[in-house]
């Protein structure tokens, strides 16, 4: 048994300084070196006890015994320190020195055993009794005290392990307190086992440190603790000013310094779920943590070395100095803004009282000049119209600039051709260079194409200001303006350039050219007119573009001006040559089909008669064959039985709308496979025609449906074969379909009343219908059609009103809110295709109303609408029996309609500060019949108008809206 004894001492021995080495390989870090002492202290006690069971006599005993405790004392202390540590439990600071002071004096007390009594009370040698040889050793209080205190230890890491162990929900975690339990569980029963004595004189805590170290470096080991803490330590301290959390790569738990503790008192209990859920949470979502006073920043940062993750930290950052100084700043911006809003207002206010005069002054200035015959006289009178023309210039300016500063003005991409605002541009520029003898040079690409979106008239804008400006400061020479460009797919990248001949900057001077209200070389231009603000707003505009503009200048040579801009195409045509086309827009203009296509077959779909009537006539001179149906169930018959060339389908119908009607095309057979289906809709706003290509339409066309766009349309799908130029032979004209929405003898009336004059009637703006009609006559026609189906049109209206006000089945309810949005928006097309904008726009509101499902305002708005198409109706009346209508005459009676619409008109334009149009607003309301209590408000309105009072005559719209409501 001796012998099987000191084997075990021997191959302890090796197996620890295995260990050790094994450790040493490790980088340096706290439990490290923990672990270290451990495995030195054990190994001292294992060297120690072999020499004492090998030991003769007593002395040589007694000093194995002295070099055991070198080792044993700290061997019990370091796992308990490294319990402590691992668990992350909170300790007073002077705890590890005092226990370290207690644990060294045992050592000098067994150094020193021989001269007193304090911690063995008797020393024996025996040698009859035991395994071997050993010394008999009496135990003095402090003796037991010290093992007590060894005992206390155990008790505590087991207790402890068991309570994390029933707070944590991990399994790692779990495994990990079991470690430390077995180790605490083998250290008692190895000291309990010896105190018994039932050992035979041999030490069995020898053999339970043994397991115990070997079980401690197992578990560091298996779970990488040093590795992962390692990496830790070399990325912070141990006393870290900001708080710090760190977890492995299986989300345990390594380590929280105090202020990571303050802030979770979970921590504190061992309970890190909740500190870690919500630290995630608000690395994840980017917002602040708030405790107390204080504000926190979350950084989250992963732990890795060698391409191997071993965890990660969440380090918590005070940013409460930072964070109130941001806080503190936006308050002085926004009073900053408001500053700056006040100002923009103020010179809005103050432009719009110099611009009212001005008008005046130029309009009896321009009567001097056509009654008087006196040269002088008339000498002075172009001077006054120069200035006041400047004035003028200067003060829309700083209207402009007002609107930019205080965010006002937008850009509002819109279908436009780029020739007519070319020739509109050159027109006006032309004039100014030639009163100076400059030439004028235009050079614009040819391929570039015509039909553009984007906002044409800031684009306007800014290029009439660059042209002006260098036909200001251009004595002789020329000016060249060229327009170029390229395409890519569906977008066009446009280059516009201004050359002069003229005067040039300075270099030192290009930073002026940007400011507000400065000129370039003062002394040799203090001649020349403006506020320098027009640059200033083509630099913003051309910013709310996303471009900027490039400025190119030798002083006394001349300048070039230059940006890029970006812009959808929406009709690929070329521009052509734009001198030729220029004169083209001069000459008296006849209408003319573009094509005609007398074997071409086409379907219309639309539930609204008049709609289809008005695309059939806009088209009866192409000589197409028009094939029209009312509703998406009769196209799908009309697909099955035959073929077309050509599909129309109208978008917002009853029952099935355009777009389920295409689908359920798609889903059936017919005999209109992979032919072109063009949506026609009101909805032209961003995003929809991406929306209905992805549908699988083959293009969309706006309503009200403008001719031109029509026959573009056509003859970009059409097959060729069918497509003939206009004036082709008249026998291809043999066997042309009929147009089925056409009625006998139309045609010759229509002709004989194109180009006659249109009466002047009320709500009635005939420049905006003639932008879907050319042909004067083609729009009595419509405006006959639509008065015939009125009567129809409002019974429907009012009936599906009746049914979703009036309560019940809520399906039913539904079905009648959503033809009622469909009939509202017809209503809405037709109105604006002829000219009825105000009842168009009444038509809009009602639409968005049923849209959103906002019955209360339908209520509101359904009689003011009825009774307003009752009273276009009696308007209409002239074109339904030709002029042969009572005449409208008399003062105008109150329409509250009409009222109530222009008094939200005149809300918008004093919240856009558009004085201007505010005092034509004023000047409409005016001209109606006021009951005494509302004419009253309308004069105090007027006058709150006319003295600027904008919030005041806010709130007295407000009262008139509410009485005549």
């Amino acid at each position: 048994m001796y012998l099987a004894l000191l084997a075990m001492q021997y191959a302890g021995i090796i197996i620890l300084v295995l260990e050790i080495l094994c450790v040493l390989y490790r980088k340096s870090t706290k439990l490290q070196t923990i672990l270290l002492v451990v495995l030195i202290s054990t190994l001292l006690n294992f060297v120690g006890y072999l020499f004492e069971m090998q030991a003769t006599t007593q002395e040589m005993a007694l000093q194995a015994v002295k070099v055991i405790y070198i080792g044993k004392p700290f061997i019990i202390l370091f796992i308990f320190i490294f319990f402590i540590e691992r668990m992350g439990i909170k300790t007073l600071r002077f705890l590890y020195p005092l226990l370290g002071i207690l644990h060294l004096t045992v050592s000098v007390l067994v150094f020193t055993c021989e001269k007193h009594s304090l911690y063995y009370s008797s020393i024996d040698y025996d040698t009859e009794h035991g395994l071997f040889p050993h010394l008999v050793l009496g135990h003095s209080v402090f003796y037991m005290i010290y093992h007590i205190m060894i005992m206390v230890y155990f008790v505590f890491m087991f207790v402890a392990g068991i309570r994390f162990f029933r707070r944590t929900k991990d399994k790692r975690e779990r495994i990990q307190i079991i470690y430390l339990n077995v180790i605490a569980a083998v250290s008692v029963i190895g000291l309990l086992v010896f105190f018994s004595g039932v050992s035979g004189g041999y030490d069995t805590t020898i053999p339970a440190y043994l397991i115990a170290t070997i079980l401690l470096l197992v578990l560091i080991t298996r779970y990488d603790l040093l590795d992962a803490l390692s990496l830790v330590k070399e990325n912070v301290m141990d006393e870290f000013a900001e708080g710090l959390l760190v977890i492995d790569q299986n989300d345990n738990l390594l380590y929280a310094n105090s202020k990571v503790q303050t802030i979770f008192s979970d921590l504190k209990e061992g309970n890190s779920e909740k500190a870690k859920e919500q630290l995630h949470n608000l690395c994840l979502t980017e917002q602040k943590l708030v405790f107390g006073n204080n504000i926190y920043e979350i950084y989250e940062k992963e732990i890795v070395k060698d391409r191997r993750l071993y965890g990660k930290m969440f380090v918590v950052r005070d940013v409460t100095e930072s964070y109130n100084y941001a806080v503190e700043l936006e308050k002085q911006t926004e009073i900053a803004r408001k500053a700056n809003q006040a100002k923009s207002q103020f010179l809005a206010k103050m432009s719009h009282e110099i611009w009212t005069p001005i008008n005046v002054i130029l309009g009896m200035d321009e009567m001097i000049l056509r009654e008087s015959r006196e040269e002088e006289i008339r000498h002075y009178a172009m001077d006054v119209q120069n200035s006041a023309n400047a004035l003028l210039s200067i003060i829309n300016d700083i209207l402009d600039i007002s609107k930019i500063e205080s965010g006002k003005m937008e850009i509002m991409p819109v279908q436009y051709e780029l020739d007519s605002m070319l020739n509109d541009l050159i027109s006006m520029i032309y004039v100014k260079a030639k009163e100076k003898n400059l030439e004028l040079e235009v050079r614009v690409d040819e391929t570039l194409p015509n039909g553009l979106i984007g906002d044409d008239v800031r684009i306007r804008q800014i290029l009439l200001n660059l042209l002006n400006n260098s036909v200001k400061y251009t004595q002789k020479g020329k000016i060249t303006f060229s327009v170029t460009g390229h395409k890519e797919e569906n977008t066009l990248f446009m280059h516009f350039e201004v050359r002069d001949t003229g005067i040039g900057m300075k270099e030192e001077e290009l930073p002026k050219l940007f400011a507000a209200f400065e000129r370039m070389d003062e002394s040799r231009n203090r001649r020349i007119e403006g506020t320098g603000l027009g640059m200033n707003i083509v630099l913003e505009l051309l910013r709310m573009m996303g471009t900027k503009l490039e400025v190119a200048s030798t002083y006394g040579e001349g300048s070039k001006f230059s940006f890029d801009l970006m812009q959808e195409i929406y009709m690929d045509k070329p521009i052509g040559n734009l001198n030729e086309r220029s004169r083209e827009l001069y000459r008296t203009y006849t209408y003319k089909a573009a094509f005609i296509a007398p074997q071409a077959k086409i379907l219309l779909v639309d539930d609204n008669d008049v709609n289809r009537k008005v695309f059939c006539n806009l088209l009866r001179e192409t000589q197409i064959g028009i094939d029209d149906v009312d509703s998406g169930f009769a196209c799908l018959e009309k697909v099955r039985q035959q073929s077309y060339d050509m599909i129309f389908m109208d978008h917002m119908m009853p029952d099935m709308n355009g777009v389920e009607t295409f689908r359920r095309m798609q889903e059936t057979e017919h005999k209109c496979k992979d032919i072109p289906v063009i949506i026609l809709t009101a909805n032209a706003i961003a995003g929809a025609k991406e929306y209905y290509l992805k549908e699988g339409f083959a293009d969309y066309l706006s309503k009200p449906i403008n001719s031109r766009k029509l026959e573009d349309m056509l003859q970009k799908y059409l097959p060729e074969h069918l497509v003939w130029a206009a004036g082709a032979p008249e026998d291809q004209n043999a066997g042309i379909a009929s147009v089925s929405a056409g009625e006998p003898g139309k045609t010759e009336r229509n002709r004989q009343e194109r180009g006659a004059d249109l009466p002047d009637l009320e709500e009635f703006d005939w420049e905006a219908a003639k932008q879907y009609f050319e042909d004067t006559g083609l729009l009595r026609q419509t405006i006959r059609d639509i008065y015939m189906s009125m009567d129809a049109d409002m019974e429907q209206l009012q009936n599906r009103f009746a049914v979703f006000t009036a309560g019940g089945a809520g399906d039913e309810r539904q079905k009648a809110l959503e033809n009622y949005r469909i009939l509202v928006h017809a209503v809405k097309s037709n109105m604006a295709m002829v000219g009825a904008v105000l009842l168009s726009k009444l038509a809009r509101l009602l639409e968005a109303a049923a849209l959103q499902g906002n019955i209360p305002r339908i209520e509101r708005m359904h009689p003011v609408f009825m009774e307003e198409m009752q009273a276009h109706k009696q308007r209409m009346e002239v074109f339904a029996f030709d002029g042969k209508s009572a005449a409208h005459g008399g003062k105008r009676e109150t329409d509250a309609v009409e009222i109530l619409v222009t008094l939200d008109f005149l809300k918008e334009s004093l919240g856009n500060m558009e004085y201007d149009a505010a005092d034509e607003l004023m000047e409409k309301l005016a001209s109606f019949y006021y009951e005494e209590e509302i004419g009253k408000k309308m004069d105090l309105l007027k006058g709150q108008i006319f003295n600027l009072q904008t919030e005041e005559a806010l709130a007295t719209i407000q009262e008139i809206a509410a009485g005549l409501s």
